[in-house]
């Protein structure tokens, strides 16, 4: 079926490879009639995320990626695509595509970023509703612990203590502290392969919670934030 070995019993491949094979593997793989689920981040341009979507939609199958390797950019590596993914992944798949996007860093001698800051402005929310929201994306590889995320309007504030993998969600207002946080057992790696099986055992071909133009979206914000950090990958023109 697609390009698979006759009588092979995977179905789904799950790439955690450098950041630069991300998207030649996935592609390489939905194209062999595997199912794919990457890990972050989906791909370092733009275009390559398209490729992998049209790949997955040709081929007919589940394409994902995970929320979920250092110094090296030859990798695809570096602090902003290791690590500012996540705040910025967040953001977009709570608010959209941000109408602007600033970004500062700063570069090593191996052209890879050790720390820096994103911030995306927007103009308008998911509902159609003008805003001026502010989101601050705080990323380093050099500092030890990560603060808390949190997102605050005139009368609230939800925080969370890791924004990759929270473990305590907290909502505070004028009545106290509401504490929303979710017990969770096992593996965090277990609980999304299990989502990913399911969704393809269900016949689905991408996630209603974290879907592929989420991703696209998330690698245009990026792509712009590198720019103008100055961060160079694999592709770049």
């Amino acid at each position: 079926e697609g390009g698979r070995r006759a009588g092979a019993e995977i179905d789904l491949i799950h790439i955690g490879s450098p950041n630069a094979l991300h998207a030649e593997q996935a592609i390489a793989a939905l194209d062999a009639g595997y199912h794919v689920l990457v890990e972050k981040p989906f791909a370092l341009h733009p275009r390559q995320a398209e490729e992998m979507i049209a790949a997955a939609r040709r081929n007919d199958r589940f394409l994902m990626e995970g929320w979920l390797t250092a110094f090296d950019p030859a990798a695809g590596g570096g602090s902003l695509m290791d690590l500012g993914v996540y705040p910025v992944s967040m953001a977009v798949h709570l608010f959209g595509e941000p109408a602007r996007v600033r970004a500062a860093g700063r570069l090593l001698a191996s052209g890879a970023d050790s720390h820096g800051v994103v911030v995306l402005d927007y103009e308008t929310l998911p509902d159609g509703r003008a805003t001026d929201l502010e989101v601050v994306c705080l990323h380093s590889k050099t500092s030890r612990g990560a603060a808390p995320s949190s997102i605050a309007s005139d009368n609230l504030a939800l925080s969370m203590d890791d924004v990759q993998w929270p473990r305590r969600i907290a909502l505070t207002g004028p009545q106290g502290e509401q504490d929303l946080s979710v017990d969770s057992d096992g593996p965090v790696l277990a609980r999304e392969l299990a989502e990913v099986c399911r969704l393809v055992a269900c016949g689905r071909r991408e996630s209603d919670l974290h879907p592929l133009e989420a991703s696209l979206a998330c690698v245009r914000v990026l792509a712009r934030a590198r720019e103008q950090v100055g961060v160079r990958l694999p592709g770049d023109e």
